[in-house]
């Protein structure tokens, strides 16, 4: 499950990312043609959207900081590996010369 977890929040903050990014042009257009009927609400200023997606883009990037740090942990971590092989592979050699 845990597969799933990181692409899955990424695409959720995209969305939401765009949905602030829409209705903060939205609301800026709104603020230069004002109507009669006019909501009270922080969500009609275009300024509290781009402090949303502003929000939602730091998000994303830490999350994506996460995952390049996984990346190249798991990366080191094959190379590390890969040299415990070879030197196993060495000593079984070695002792199947000498035998």
């Amino acid at each position: 499950m845990y597969e799933y977890e990181l692409p899955l929040s990424v695409v959720v903050l995209i969305i939401g990312l765009f949905i602030c990014i829409v209705n903060a042009n939205y609301a800026r257009i709104n603020s230069k043609n004002p109507s009669t009927w006019k909501k009270k609400s922080v969500f009609t200023t275009y300024k509290a959207w781009l402090i949303y997606a502003f929000c939602i883009t730091v998000m994303i990037i830490v999350l994506m900081i996460f995952s390049f740090s996984n990346i190249i942990i798991g990366i080191s971590n094959f190379g590390n590996e890969q040299n415990s092989v070879s030197q196993i592979q060495q000593q079984l050699t070695s002792s199947d010369s000498s035998s």
